[in-house]
């Protein structure tokens, strides 16, 4: 990534006389006590960009109980308490992910976000939705006040939106993978043509998007620190391990869900095993699709050699288990950029799934991973299989991996997007 300084001023010139709007779909919530909570990442987020800014501002979204069932995961921070609190106003907006809910708050939250458009130097908006997307709204009242605005997304949410329409019934699958995709890809396409700068979370996005925004940029949103990479050290001795035939450890952690290819996954496996491949594989995470996984896995009569051990909220163990292993192999169904690729190439693990212009961009010129045929779940196999063959290729990709911390950290990623901000506002 290469960062550049904005017309000639010193970066702190900029900084020091700089507000920052971020109007987001990261959801908030009260405690019992009514305290206003945060979602950690966000949190964390939150602290990178007063790094770059003396003063910011966050909408984002109370969210209700019911609509964070599927998100059991989240872990939360009081916002009082975040050390950049005396930086930091965080403003709730309302859930209204539905056509009525978002016509009875319409007028209310525009006029909120007018004011908090007025008085910020810089706009940042994280588009997501039709309805209940108060993001999209921003950008339209920033148009109407005739101020420049940044898009940021990390997901083609139309195309996202078709794949998930695939296995509903009829009438609910044609109104949403044509009508309801295709409204919420004109009006995507319509906030970006008008917006001052695209900045779209990874090359998926980018290459998504490209043409409908004049002035667009790779950036990334993750949340690992320098001293979360895996040590000189422990690199070594993982590269060694499996030049003397360790059995090859294989996982994944994230969602379980369809969209990360989760039947797909489990079927790679199976096709190591038979291939007589020795394999220790495990997917870390919960997800709608988490228990017919499990199902899956029973009826194969696999439950000794793939784990599914759910959830794991402790961050610092989610990071040990990338470590551990010597290959995270992914089958990511649709356009978006999944922070676990990043992630496991910090912690020394190479990368092996489905191609699509993310990890092709991720890799780059490093030979820490190998991409295959979206869908394709033989070749996905016979990539791992090559790798168990071919020990010392596996060896040297894991020590390929070893320049991604420099590049892939929170401070140098929000301090990346925070320059593209300044320089181009």
């Amino acid at each position: 990534m290469s960062i550049q300084h904005s017309h000639g001023q010193s970066r702190g010139d900029v900084v020091a006389k700089s507000s920052l709007l971020l109007v987001l779909p990261l959801p908030l919530q009260y405690d019992e006590e009514g305290k206003l909570l945060i979602e950690s990442q966000a949190a964390n987020g939150l602290e990178r960009w007063v790094e770059n800014f003396p003063k910011v501002t966050a909408a984002c979204v109370l969210t209700p109980d019911a609509a964070l069932k599927s998100r059991s995961t989240l872990t939360w921070r009081k916002v009082e308490e975040l050390p950049c609190g005396d930086k930091v106003d965080v403003v709730p907006l309302p859930w209204a992910f539905k056509p009525l809910r978002f016509m009875s708050h319409y007028r209310a939250t525009r006029e909120v976000l007018r004011t908090l458009i007025q008085q910020a130097d810089y706009l940042v908006f994280g588009i997501c939705f039709l309805w209940g997307d108060w993001a999209a709204l921003a950008c339209l009242e920033a148009k109407r006040q005739g101020r420049p605005y940044a898009v940021w997304t990390d997901v083609v949410d139309y195309q996202n939106l078709r794949w998930a329409a695939e296995k509903k019934p009829l009438l609910r699958r044609i109104y949403e993978k044509h009508l309801l995709a295709n409204a919420l890809r004109g009006y995507h396409h319509y906030l970006i043509r008008k917006s001052s700068l695209g900045l779209f979370h990874g090359m998926d996005c980018f290459r998504a998007y490209l043409p409908y925004s004049r002035n667009p940029h790779v950036v990334h949103n993750i949340h690992l620190k320098k001293s979360d990479s895996i040590t000189p050290e422990h690199l070594e001795a993982k590269a060694a391990e499996v030049r003397h035939g360790a059995k090859l450890r294989i996982g994944y952690a994230g969602r379980a869900d369809n969209s990360k290819g989760a039947a797909d996954w489990i079927e790679a496996i199976k096709s190591l095993l038979d291939q007589g491949v020795d394999v220790e594989a495990t997917w870390l995470g919960d997800g709608p699709a988490l228990g017919t996984m499990r199902e899956t896995v029973r009826t194969m009569g696999l439950a000794a050699r793939i784990q599914l051990p759910g959830y794991e909220s402790d961050h610092r163990k989610v990071l040990k288990f990338l470590e551990n292993l010597h290959v995270l192999m992914f089958c990511h169904k649709t356009l978006e950029s999944p922070r676990i690729l990043i992630e496991s190439l910090v912690c020394g693990t190479p990368i092996v799934g489905y191609d699509s212009p993310y990890p092709r961009d991720l890799l780059g010129e490093l030979d820490c991973g190998t991409l295959t045929h979206k869908d394709d779940i033989l070749a996905l196999a016979a990539a791992v299989a090559h790798l168990d063959r071919h020990r010392d290729e596996l060896a040297r990709k894991i020590m390929s991996t070893a320049p991604m911390s420099e590049t892939y950290n929170d401070e140098a990623v929000f301090r990346h997007r925070s320059e593209i901000i300044i320089k181009y506002p």
